[in-house]
Order: structure tokens, then sequence, then C-alpha cells
């Protein structure tokens, strides 16, 4: 007992060292800390990392972004003390800061959930990494609302690449999508970008609608990206199996 007293109290020192050393001058060392912080992931870090992901050095925000994002994704519900701490910062004037104050809670359904109308907001937003990281943060309210499916809708016409592959996808994880959708994921298989395409056969494959074999095969015939075509056969034979 005495032992493990010992090793916690010496975890505990550790941690308090390195929250001092989030202050340092030196932004070596404050991303040190910041990564150390996020193996340790310990949630009494949070508060204090949270400043970091708009500190004046690019490695320190990235540093501190991911240590958020281990600890805010492992702690759950825990996490929604802080989240109004964040928002400010997903409405910050630097797109960097506003893709990382994403990023921390991405995976935290909780946080995205209490950040929704902001999260909204951001799929207007001027960055398409903002834009792309805002879908990914509301895929992860399940069951979606009908405002959220309306905006990925929108997305999947999005003029940026990353941004329509991120719409798709959030259509694949809910697993539904009105004839609409599926007519506008079908075009998506011939869209320029091959991540895309990639995407629009997975999700087809999911959504299990077998009226989209006729597309797919089409698209077999002229798909040239091996990666693609793998896919665009999977959602075929999946679909088929259905049929």
């Amino acid at each position: 007992m005495d032992s493990e007293r010992s090793e916690k109290e010496d975890q505990a020192q550790q941690v308090d060292q390195l929250l001092q050393d989030l202050k340092d001058p030196d932004p070596r060392v404050r991303g040190r800390a910041a990564t150390a912080l996020g193996m340790k992931r310990d949630p009494r870090a949070v508060k204090s990392l949270i400043p970091l992901i708009k500190d004046e050095e690019r490695s320190v925000r990235r540093r501190a972004g991911y240590a958020l994002h281990v600890i805010c994704t492992e702690i759950g519900t825990g996490f929604d003390s802080t989240v109004p701490l964040l928002l400010p910062y997903l409405e910050d004037e630097d797109p960097n800061v506003r893709l990382w104050a994403t990023f921390v809670i991405e995976q935290n359904t909780s946080g995205a959930r209490k950040a929704k109308d902001i999260l909204l907001r951001l799929l207007d937003d001027n960055e398409p990494e903002v834009r792309a990281m805002a879908v990914r943060a509301l895929t992860s309210i399940d069951p979606p609302t009908v405002d959220i499916v309306d905006a990925f809708v929108r997305r999947l016409q999005d003029e940026s690449s990353l941004v329509r592959g991120r719409a798709v996808r959030a259509f694949e994880k809910i697993g539904e999508a009105s004839v609409e959708v599926v007519d506008t994921i079908i075009t998506l298989l011939k869209d320029s970008d091959a991540v895309v395409r990639w995407a629009a056969a997975d999700a087809l494959g999911e959504l299990g609608n077998p009226q989209t074999i006729k597309f797919l095969k089409e698209a077999l015939q002229t798909e040239h990206e091996e990666e693609v075509w793998t896919s665009i056969r999977w959602a075929v034979e999946k679909l088929e199996g259905k049929d």
C-alpha cells in the first residue's frame, strides 16, 4: 500500500511540474510538457492545455492539440465542465486555432453536442480544413439531428474535395440516407478526387440500396485507381448479396 501511495504521489508531482512547464518561456519546454501530459492522460491538464492551442509557436499548438484530443476522447463526459472554456477558441479569428479546437472535441460526443451550434456554423468556414473537421466532430453525434443531416447534404457539393469526402463518410456512418442523398453520392463516383470516389463507393455499399448496383458497375468500367476500384467491387458484391 505504501509503495502504491508513493507511486501516486510521484505521478502527481510529475504532473504538477509539467503543468508549470507549460508556462515556460521556451517553446521547446512547453511543447515537451504538452506531449508528456497527453501521454499521462491526466484530466487535470485540460484547463492548462486549452490556451496553448493559441500558442505563438506552431509546434506547441500542435502538441497541445493532440494532447487535448487524447485526454478528452478518453475522459468522455468528464470533459463537459471544460467545454465552455473551449467554445471561444472554436470561433477564434485564427483558422489554425479554430481547427485545433474542433479537433480536440472531434471524438468526444458530449463535447460535440454542447458545441453543436458553433460546429454547424463552422461548416461554412472559409477554410476547408476547418469545415472538414467540423463535419468529423458533428458525425460523433449519434443519432444526428435534422439540422446536422441537412448540413451534411450541403457539404456533399462543397468546393473542397476534403469536405466532400468527409460528408460522404458521415452518411456512411449514419447508415441511412434519402433517395436524393443517395443520388448525389452516386454522382460522386465520378468525382475528380479519388478519395471522394472511394468514400462514395464505401458509402453506397453500407447504405444498402440495391438500385445503386447499376451505377457502381458502370463506375467499375472507368475507374483506374486500384484502391477505388476495389472499394467499388466490394460495394457491388455486398449489394448483390442483398438483392
